[in-house]
């Protein structure tokens, strides 16, 4: 096998540990290029939400909504849009449990959790939600999964009550 295997996705992972080639280091370029091409358009709001302290205010606060964040953090529609494609990136690269800082994960599933509670955007907030299901399945976090799929689940079913 060899990155030509899997065109279509962002993996960055060669298939065997000896099987690099020119296109896998082409793709290599791309990917890395893309992910800082979107975290540098995302400076300011990456930085605010690894910020588990201000999170965690703001959670109990209940002041955690796009209201807020717009006229406090400097955080707009705009930035929201990118994170959800910055969280579908991290996730089709296979970076469910990205980075630590302060010993949390920031990774595709947090920034795809958070996308869901600030966003408005139905359609969006449901891939977030199966892109999270996605994620706890492939890192076998079964009880997170189960979770999910019961919001999946109860959103599916409030939505063919609303059509019926």
């Amino acid at each position: 096998m060899s990155i030509r295997s899997f065109p279509d996705t962002r993996i960055i992972q060669p298939v065997f540990d000896g099987h690099k080639s020119v296109a896998y280091d082409e793709h290599l370029k791309q990917v890395n290029e893309k992910k800082a091409e979107l975290e540098k358009a995302l400076e300011k709001t990456l930085s605010f939400l690894r910020s588990q302290e201000m999170i965690n205010m703001l959670k109990e606060e209940k002041l955690f909504n796009m209201s807020y964040i717009k006229s406090n953090f400097s955080v707009d529609d705009k930035q929201l849009e990118l994170l959800f494609e910055y969280a579908k990136f991290l996730y089709e690269c296979g970076q469910y449990p990205g980075i630590k800082v302060n010993r949390e994960s920031i990774d595709a599933i947090n920034y795809l959790l958070f996308y869901r509670r600030l966003s408005n955007n139905r359609e969006k907030n449901i891939s977030a939600l199966w892109g999270q299901l996605g994620s706890y399945l492939m890192l076998e976090i079964h009880e997170k999964a189960y979770e999910t799929f019961i919001k999946l689940k109860d959103y599916i079913d409030s939505m063919v009550t609303a059509y019926n």
